[in-house]
């Protein structure tokens, strides 16, 4: 789970789709979905920044992709090659 800067997020990782909601006291309604699509779309992680999502997955290739959001679809970029993704981070880059 995580927010989105407007809605709870959760992300189903086995559906490949980040579901979107809003809450009021002790219910939830869902808004919306993003459904993830390509080879690296099993997110097990996410985290929002400047209209994408960035995922990562652990279970079995250790990956990194970002797809434009809400939108989703196939990935704008993937980065592979990690042994395993266990948390992200999102920070400003550094201009030197």
């Amino acid at each position: 789970m995580n927010w989105d800067g407007e809605y709870l997020t959760v992300a189903d990782e086995d559906a490949n789709i980040i579901y979107r909601f809003t809450i009021t006291g002790a219910h939830a309604k869902l808004e919306g979905s993003t459904p993830l699509t390509g080879e690296y779309a099993g997110i097990s992680q996410l985290w929002f920044a400047k209209g994408k999502v960035v995922g990562g997955e652990w279970r079995s290739s250790g990956w990194v992709s970002y797809w434009n959001y809400p939108a989703g679809g196939n990935p704008t970029r993937t980065i592979a090659g990690f042994k395993s993704v266990s948390g992200l981070a999102i920070s400003p880059a550094i201009k030197r």
